[in-house]
């Protein structure tokens, strides 16, 4: 084939290219400026194991498994509604995304919505009640633990006045 050829085609037809480049971009703007801006908000927080001793590979793995583990509570129906009692309007299930950042020990939490203070105000409170529900798991663990310590201290002392009546 001859360029002239091709050159006269491109000619011929150049008006409908340009025509549908118009339309277009014209169609785009309309559909953009009717869509309802989705604003969001992230915050990052870290995740650190308590008086961590060993620094092997299964500490590692624990303390990538215990990261995993925040960012998919912070997804939960309990947590969310928890949120939305604590800011006083509902949080949305699919509004919060959670995820590590790397292979590092901090957590990206991300949070659309159309009002901008809205959404800074959700990522706040889910990491307030994230917060909240870490310190009430770990007290629980805590006082079974010195509840398990009480008992074998009440145990010893039980044997040492047996043994002192024995002697």
């Amino acid at each position: 084939m001859d360029i002239r050829k091709i050159i006269n085609i491109f000619k011929r037809w150049v008006w409908l290219l340009i025509l549908g480049g118009v339309l277009a971009g014209v169609g785009g703007y309309i559909v953009s400026s009717r869509q309802t801006p989705v604003y969001q908000a992230s915050t990052r927080f870290v995740v650190l194991r308590a008086a961590q001793t060993t620094y092997d590979y299964y500490s590692y793995v624990d303390s990538q498994q215990l990261i995993s583990t925040y960012a998919q509570l912070l997804s939960t129906e309990s947590l969310l509604q928890r949120a939305s009692e604590v800011l006083g309007f509902p949080v949305r299930k699919g509004q919060a995304t959670a995820q590590q950042v790397g292979e590092t020990q901090f957590v990206q939490l991300t949070v659309k919505d159309t009002i901008p203070e809205k959404a800074a105000a959700i990522a706040n409170g889910l990491i307030e009640v994230l917060i909240e529900q870490n310190e009430q798991l770990q007290s629980v663990r805590y006082i079974s633990a010195e509840e398990n310590i009480q008992n074998r201290i009440n145990q010893a002392e039980t044997q040492i006045a047996i043994l002192q009546e024995q002697i």
